[in-house]
């Protein structure tokens, strides 16, 4: 994939400092491992491991009320979480911006992150700048100052999360149409399943591409294995969007799929 300038840029210049939230947030990406310790879950501050940050507190979970979609100032039909509001997540590609979510502030110091349909994507605690999964309390990115600006920092867990709602954080734009596809660059054979996420909804393979699998043949791909052998052929047969069938060479399973990019 052609990827957005994955901010190699020069951590030092990311500030850990108390954020305070109050405008548009622009959403840059960068690979965990290249967090400085003060942003990282590496830091005892920054891991799920630590209590006050887990999707098991209560302050945390998506059960308590104040966190839900339900809940009306966190609905994507509350005006101020609009694409007209003023607390929008922000992607810059092209020299264009995309609005891709909105942030709201929950109890007690909490910031709750939605995809622009409400979905609840992320959670920061008060006590933390760091970025936790909405449903699963993965670490997934930061809250971080750069150059002066409030900036939201996704790790590969959390660009994963955006792509389940359909935004790839790559060249192309997020909100394309429905059922537009990218072209796999790669080759047919020699492929094998790195990662299998959500019990087949996503495949990664060893080569960092990244497939939706068509819901329709979800239950074929759900049991398949990291190290499974995959060919991967182009495909008119699957949902429209899913132009590409990935077959499990091991076990002779198919899944239609469509590409998203690399990692």
């Amino acid at each position: 994939m052609n990827k957005l300038p994955t901010i190699f840029v020069l951590f030092v210049l990311l500030i850990a400092s108390p954020v305070s939230v109050f405008a548009d947030l622009r959403v840059l990406i960068a690979k965990e491992s290249s967090l400085p310790f003060e942003l990282s879950p590496s830091n005892f501050s920054n891991s799920p491991s630590n209590f006050s940050n887990s999707v098991s507190n209560y302050s945390n979970s998506p059960s308590n009320f104040s966190n839900s979609p339900s809940f009306f100032s966190n609905s994507s039909s509350n005006f101020d979480n609009s694409r007209s509001g003023n607390r929008r997540l922000l992607f810059e590609q092209g020299g264009s911006c995309f609005f891709i979510g909105y942030y709201v502030w929950g109890d007690g110091g909490l910031i709750n992150f939605f995809s622009s349909k409400g979905k609840r994507l992320f959670y920061s605690p008060s006590e933390t700048d760091a970025l936790f999964g909405g449903e699963d309390g993965k670490f997934s990115g930061t809250l971080a100052t750069l150059k002066g600006e409030k900036v939201l920092v996704l790790t590969e867990k959390g660009q994963l999360a955006l792509m389940k709602e359909g935004i790839t954080l790559s060249s192309q734009p997020p909100d394309k149409p429905k059922g537009s596809t990218g072209q796999y660059p790669g080759g047919t054979s020699g492929h094998w399943i790195q990662e299998n996420i959500d019990s087949g909804t996503m495949i990664i393979l060893e080569d960092g591409s990244i497939w939706k699998i068509d819901p329709l043949d979800k239950i074929e791909a759900a049991l398949w294995l990291p190290i499974s052998n995959i060919t991967i052929i182009t495909s008119n047969n699957g949902s429209p969007g899913y132009d590409y069938l990935l077959i499990n060479t091991n076990d002779g399973e198919k899944a239609h799929a469509k590409y998203l990019g690399n990692k």
